[in-house]
Formats: C-alpha cells, structure tokens, sequence
C-alpha cells in the first residue's frame, strides 16, 4: 500500500495510532492475497467480520469498503484481533489474526513504529475461516411502537401486552 492510503485511514480516525496500524496491515496482507481487491466493495460483494472493536476496524472500512451501514462490516464481540473475509463470488475466505502482544513496545508511538516498520507477514497470520459465510444484510420494514410512538425495525420489536413494542418499552 502507499501514503496516500495511510493518510485517508488517518484523517477518517482523527488520528494514528498502533490499532490503526493493525488494521491496515490486515488489509495489506487481504490485498497481497487478492490484488484485485483494489477497489472498494461497492455493496456485500466482500464481507469483514470483525471480532474486535478496536482502532484496526476504521482502517479497514476506509481501504476494503466494508462498512457497517452496507450490512458487509459485521461485528461479533470475542475481543480478539481476528478479522474475517469473505469474497462472495469466489465462494472463498480466509482468517486473519494479529498477535498484537510482539509489537508491544513501552509507548503507544514505539509500537506504532514497529507495526508500521513490519511486513505484515511477520505481524497478522493467515488461517481457515470457523465460521459460514455471512447470510446477506436484513433490510426490515418499520413499525411502529405501540408505547413510544417511534418507528422500530421489525425485526427488533417485542410483544408486550400492549402489542408491539420496542425494548426500550418491553
């Protein structure tokens, strides 16, 4: 990857810092895997997910175009950095993990340095993906509440004995 990269992760965080540098060194080691990815994912043609929700997970966003909104950027909170691709089309993944404690140095701007000064290959491990490829994105239709008033995707509303409502009303 190049400076140019670097710096649109950078100015999308708000700032650099060692979990940003994880992120993007899982995305070098995605793109070296499959150098088409160049592009962003334009809708869930590639899929992350994620089990962490650290730094690294912006960095990741903003170079493979997985995002939350889009329904391709999914989080499972195991506190791991563990991220997992799925490239649709091809009907294949792959697993990356980062064993952030060998580039642990005494400060926060030491460890960036040497994620950053790294080859990836010496940082993130490439492994099988456990799981299944993830189901599509939900797209619900919205109900509304019938105590608050406000409008819930329907997968998300609860019965109550007052009808339907959301689970701040349950």
């Amino acid at each position: 990857m190049n400076e140019k990269m670097w710096e649109a992760v950078k100015d999308f965080h708000g700032h650099q810092c060692p979990g940003l540098a994880i992120g993007y060194k899982v995305c070098e080691a995605l793109f070296d895997l499959y150098p088409f990815l160049v592009s962003r994912a334009k809708d869930e043609e590639l899929v992350c997910i994620c089990e962490n929700d650290s730094c690294a997970v912006d960095a990741i966003q903003v170079l493979t175009g997985c995002t939350f909104g889009k329904g391709n950027f999914l989080y499972e909170p195991n506190g791991k950095h563990v991220y997992s691709f799925y490239l649709r089309e091809r009907g294949e993944s792959v697993r990356f993990y980062v064993n952030i404690e060998d580039c642990k140095r005494e400060t926060k701007a030491e460890t960036l340095e040497v994620v950053m000064n790294t080859p990836f290959s010496e940082i993130v491990s490439k492994g099988e993906v456990k799981k299944d490829f993830p189901a599509y994105a939900r797209i619900f239709n919205s109900i509304k509440c019938s105590n608050c008033g406000e409008y819930v995707a329907e997968g998300f509303l609860v019965e109550s004995e007052n009808g339907l409502v959301c689970k701040e009303c349950k």
